[in-house]
């Protein structure tokens, strides 16, 4: 009989075995088991739950409904059983919004205009009523024409692509206003323009600057026929409930990480993070993108998945806003996180994916990276026409408007995912972008694409395209135009036979890292992983107006512009010399705006050395150009005195670009004989 006894248990086992090998679930059938049961709606609907103002919500860095969103993720990643689950806590200056309220004429009470604020906006301290002026859209020509405006509030057309609040803000305070109140005007599209669409944002603002409330477009109208129809003074009173706890004082937020081991504990990690602080109760920025990242992990664990490398979930706090008194005061979690927590992070990250505003119907999901890793994603995304209804955009750089920037700029290769719908600019940060917004089958998919993502990248060399590199940064260098901005002939085709080698060596590269025999894929990822890190760091600058440029770019201009200024000058041109520095270099333009000391205030907060200066001292940030007295002068008829300064600043400017160029020569010199190396 006991021949018998083998046969036997191996059937016995093989019965046993049949059903756990038909219930294993995939991880897409997993994200499609949790969508259908509702998981990223219950997501929605706890965060969007949480709002220090009961109206209108707001969960800002610091804030009770900060904190309470960190603690469920927290305890969500924990239930996962991913391992490492942790808080971390971030210095903020937190802004607590509990609601506001504007009172003209019989419109009070549960009558009274409801208005919103913006992040670092201080508020009025209890009901302040003073009389009602329009002054336009806030400029120092607009408050010059309404005459005094002191212990007044003044109603502005909000203007938010060419200028910021800060500066209406600064305006009204430097005039003596009791407060500002805002609303949409003619130049504000699209921004807040739905009737009825109440406006937040950071606020890039002082907190010793006089209170910001913002009212819809149609009361905004209404407020200004009261002021046309009225024979008298009109009456406002405004009441904004703020309550700001510094970080100096003891203001933190919390991030949060939760880790997903990988089956090679010396593979480089894989980082997914998306934000937890929202304005409003927004359903997409980035309610939508926390849901989406959540979903990726429960479905991970829940299909018992394990890539080779570990993936860190992050969610950071104070995206939206961490600072006051500053001008960098966005994305502030995640310049703490790879600034202070966890710099060692930088160049040992294969790929950070940074989730953006997930996902509503009719948006393709685009993809802002660099271009070393955007080709790379392009090919996921071809191949992901199934999970991705709409398709797919790429933009070959990092966005300076995201978590992704810090990271970026401290060498760590990243993307940033977003997915809003064809009107989504339209209720941007407004009280309209809610959660019935939010596509969940598509927030499904884009998980899936996420995990797409994951398992590309878990074969064999790491996928980075140096020659596109190559390709972008040599059409930003024309020797022509470097010589007039001040490099010698000699520098300026040194520098341009740099990056040509560079790019002849990683498109040599490109022909070869197929044929990478198995036994040296380690090796060569560490060295890939290096390369990408001096890259990353050492090409991620940005223009005078925070976008994406190389470090050398913004230099040029601010050279040549500068020169014909000085020509105009020269034959006594002023309004050419004023075009010249307002239009064109730094971001002088806002002197042709508002008075010289609101503009020499904001320039003192771009310095890299100003105290919070934050992100915005990263990567090589640009050189900002002080030209504000020469611009008073040139208005003066002092053009010695402007031509002086002028030429000051210009050797200062060419100066800094003959050591960005010579910087930038060394570093494409040694990274192609790397690159030759691998």
């Amino acid at each position: 009989m006991k021949r018998f006894v083998l046969p036997i248990l191996i059937i016995c086992l093989v019965a046993l075995a049949a059903p756990a090998a038909a219930s294993a679930t995939t991880f897409d059938e997993a994200v499609d088991q949790l969508v259908a049961d509702g998981y990223t709606i219950e997501v929605e609907e706890t965060l969007n739950a949480l709002g220090t103002d009961p109206l209108l919500g707001f969960r800002l860095a610091g804030t009770w409904a900060e904190h309470q969103a960190s603690y469920y993720v927290f305890d969500e990643l924990d239930a996962m059983g991913l391992s490492d689950v942790r808080l971390e806590a971030v210095p903020v200056d937190a802004w607590d919004f509990e609601g506001a309220r504007v009172m003209v004429g019989d419109r009070v009470g549960d009558k009274a205009i409801i208005a919103s604020s913006f992040a670092g906006v201080p508020g009025t301290d209890g009901p302040v009523t003073a009389e009602l002026v329009y002054v336009g859209m806030g400029l120092k020509g607009d408050f010059d024409a309404a005459g005094d405006v002191a212990g007044k509030w003044v109603l502005v057309d909000g203007e938010f692509d060419d200028w910021w609040l800060n500066f209406v803000g600064a305006e009204a305070t430097l005039r003596g206003a009791a407060g500002v109140v805002m609303t949409y005007g003619e130049k504000t599209y699209p921004w807040y323009s739905y009737p009825d669409a109440l406006g937040g944002n950071d606020g890039e603002y002082d907190d010793d600057y006089v209170p910001v409330v913002y009212v819809a477009w149609q009361d905004g109208d209404w407020l200004k026929e009261q002021l046309a129809a009225a024979d008298e003074p009109v009456m406002a009173t405004v009441d904004s409930k703020v309550t700001m706890k510094l970080a100096e004082n003891g203001g933190e937020g919390y991030n949060v990480v939760g880790i997903l081991e990988g089956s090679d504990p010396k593979a480089a990690p894989v980082l997914l993070s998306s934000h937890l602080d929202a304005h409003f109760r927004a359903g997409l920025d980035d309610t939508g993108a926390v849901a989406n990242e959540l979903l990726t992990a429960k479905a991970m664990t829940m299909a018992g998945v394990q890539p080779e490398r570990t993936v860190i979930f992050f969610f950071t706090c104070a995206e939206e806003y961490g600072y006051t008194d500053c001008w960098y005061d966005w994305a502030i979690g995640a310049w703490y996180a790879i600034t202070e927590e966890h710099p060692n992070w930088a160049g040992e990250i294969a790929l950070g994916i940074f989730i953006e505003l997930m996902a509503e119907d009719g948006g393709p999901l685009e993809l802002e990276a660099p271009p070393d890793v955007l080709p790379f994603l392009e090919s996921v995304s071809a191949a992901s026409a199934d999970v991705l209804p709409y398709g797919y955009t790429s933009i070959p750089k990092p966005s300076t408007w995201t978590d992704q920037w810090s990271w970026n700029a401290s060498g760590v290769p990243t993307v940033c995912t977003s997915a809003g719908g064809p009107e989504y600019d339209r209720y941007y940060h407004t009280n309209l972008e809610n959660m019935d917004r939010v596509n969940h089958d598509y927030l499904g998919g884009v998980a899936k694409w996420n995990y797409r993502v994951i398992q590309a990248l878990d074969k064999g060399v790491l996928p980075y395209d140096m020659s596109v590199r190559g390709d972008q940064l040599l059409s930003t260098i024309q020797t022509g135009k470097l010589t007039q901005a001040g490099v010698s002939a000699k520098a300026a085709t040194a520098f341009k036979q740099a990056a040509t080698r560079f790019r002849a060596a990683a498109w040599q590269w490109e022909l070869r890292k197929a044929a990478t025999p198995t036994g040296k894929t380690a090796k060569v990822n560490d060295e890939l992983l290096y390369l990408q890190e001096v890259i990353n760091a050492t090409f991620t600058s940005r223009d005078q107006w925070d976008y994406n440029a190389y470090p050398h770019e913004a230099a040029v201009g601010d050279a040549i512009y500068l020169t014909k200024a000085i020509a105009a000058a020269r034959v006594g041109n002023a309004a050419r010399a004023q075009q010249m520095l307002s239009w064109y270099v730094g971001i002088n333009w806002y002197a042709e705006l508002f008075s010289p000391q609101v503009c020499r205030d904001d320039l003192v907060r771009h310095d890299p050395e100003y105290e919070h200066a934050t992100w915005g001292a990263m990567g090589t940030p640009p050189l900002i150009v002080d030209c504000i007295d020469e611009y008073v002068m040139l208005g003066e008829g002092d053009f010695a005195g402007a031509i002086a300064g002028l030429k000051d600043d210009r050797a200062v400017v060419r100066a800094d670009l003959r050591d960005r160029v010579a910087d930038m020569t060394v570093v494409l010199n040694d990274l192609s004989r790397r690159v030759k190396a691998l």
